[in-house]
């Protein structure tokens, strides 16, 4: 083991310190009376500067930590929990999958039985709206795989009607599902299982992620030590003015389950080094905390550090983020940009977008936003594209919106969180994103608006994780809050012209 030594404290209190305390983490102890005294930490003053400092950054309702179980009960109780954190959304993930696949093969195997006229008549119903016969399920479990699944099926029929019979037409393959479903759905129980868990490294990083849900990161760890952890990277953190609304968009984004987030012993051990994590611009610190609670539907905002680097994408594919200044900004950058220290300029390749190859955020929070946009998405039905928007908005509005958020040059866009990004390889390509809601303890569910995301500057996204109501019919029906949320933001607009 390591040699500690803490100087100026009597043999036996330095024996019973280092019992409790490690050194290495906490930093040195020092003797502050003339004589042999010394003040000693307890857990209690702990936890009551650890109260005071996340009330003071903000935090409350957003981050938590572990108490000492004080009974056995507890104490099993925090083990359950942590468990069922970890496979509870994988599982679900799982139910979601073959709950699609099974709402595939049922239509597939109607189409089959009917005749060829009935099957056309069935495809013209279905196959444009099959996304309706998985979205319920999908929107129940919250998750989004069966419905960006479902969705690319529906739309893909509806939009091809040449395609709709010969997609359909009796092949050995439908045949043998319509023949045999019970052996049909074990294969597809095969496929899936083997999809979520088939490999060693998904095996390894499943447990790994399990190891660090519990209580002492799966390695041992004193109560002490955790505590002064998380002490100094809440209280060294930085201001957490803008990882607070990127937490709350998150899980309005359906990516984590719930809030607050119960820090554990494995989440301080990825921050990394007290070196590593005093170098970072505070918006990085602080996303370290949390970014591997979610990524795991999220690759693309996984942070890591390799090399030296701070990385972010999945670990084999992570793709190193260069934090500019205003010497190292490129000039050509056409971005609203205001330097702030702890939320810097990043560029980046490119991460869950299709601008490019080398972009350029106005600052690494606008990276992680972005990062995440094409997952609110794929949560969101498809009608709500910009050649829908009319049925909310008119087209004139669309355009002073699109002017509006075109123009602003600043990172708040009229009370809202505003993502402004560019390729600084292909001609300075350029997108922003305002997002209308979700940033708020209060919203419950996520609304974005974005300009350029698909390449083009003159298109308008919508985006929203609204729960869809199945008995409106155009877009302002099925998202009705969706729908008030826009018009109050275009209502704004007119007031100020």
């Amino acid at each position: 083991m390591k040699c500690r030594q803490l100087t100026g404290l009597p043999g036996d209190v330095t024996g019973e310190v280092l019992g409790w305390l490690t050194a290495d983490s906490c930093g040195a102890l020092r003797a502050t009376s003339k004589t042999v005294g010394c003040h000693l930490i307890s857990e209690a003053y702990l936890t009551a500067r650890l109260d005071t400092a996340i009330c003071n950054k903000g935090l409350s309702g957003v981050l938590t930590y572990r108490r000492r179980p004080q009974t056995a009960r507890e104490y099993l109780v925090q083990r359950v929990t942590a468990t069922c954190s970890v496979f509870l959304p994988w599982l679900v993930h799982l139910v979601t999958i073959l709950a699609a696949v099974a709402a595939l093969i049922a239509l597939f195997r109607v189409c089959v039985a009917v005749p060829t006229v009935a099957r056309t008549f069935v495809v013209q119903l279905f196959g444009p709206r099959y996304s309706m016969l998985v979205l319920p399920v999908v929107w129940f479990l919250l998750i989004r795989g069966g419905c960006a699944f479902g969705t690319a099926f529906g739309n893909f029929l509806g939009r091809h009607p040449s395609l709709r019979a010969a997609a359909l037409r009796p092949m050995p393959a439908f045949r043998f599902m319509a023949a045999n479903i019970a052996l049909a759905a074990r294969r597809a129980w095969a496929m899936v299982t083997s999809a979520v868990t088939g490999s060693r490294a998904d095996r390894m990083y499943l447990w790994g992620e399990l190891r660090g849900a519990l209580p002492d990161g799966g390695k041992s760890i004193s109560h002490p030590e955790y505590l002064l952890r998380l002490l100094y990277v809440i209280e060294e953190g930085g201001r957490w003015e803008r990882s607070v609304p990127l937490i709350y968009f998150i899980k309005n984004s359906h990516l984590i389950l719930s809030l607050p987030i119960i820090v554990s012993a494995d989440d301080l051990r990825r921050v990394g080094s007290r070196a590593v994590f005093d170098s970072r611009p505070d918006a990085v610190r602080q996303y370290s905390l949390f970014s591997h609670r979610f990524t795991w539907m999220a690759p693309h905002s996984r942070l890591s550090r390799v090399d030296g680097q701070d990385r972010l994408g999945p670990p084999m594919r992570a793709h190193p983020m260069t934090f500019l200044t205003p010497d190292t900004l490129p000039a050509s950058i056409p971005l609203a940009i205001d330097f702030n220290a702890s939320d810097p300029p990043t560029q980046c390749v490119c991460v869950g977008c299709n601008l490019g190859c080398n972009l350029v955020a106005a600052s690494f929070t606008d990276h992680v936003v972005l990062s995440l946009s094409h997952l609110a998405s794929a949560a969101s039905d498809p009608s709500l594209l910009p050649y829908d928007a009319t049925d909310v908005i008119p087209v004139a509005d669309q355009q002073r919106l699109k002017d509006s958020i075109g123009q602003a040059g600043r990172a708040i866009w009229r009370g809202h969180r505003l993502v402004d990004v560019c390729d600084s390889g292909r001609g300075g390509r350029r997108a922003k994103m305002a997002i209308l809601c979700g940033c708020k303890a209060t919203d419950e569910f996520a609304v974005r608006v974005a300009l350029g995301g698909s390449g083009m500057w003159d298109v308008l996204e919508v985006s929203t994780t609204e729960r869809v109501v199945w008995a409106g019919k155009g877009v302002a029906e099925r998202f009705p809050r969706t729908a008030a949320v826009l018009i109050d933001v275009v209502e704004a607009l007119s007031v100020c012209v």
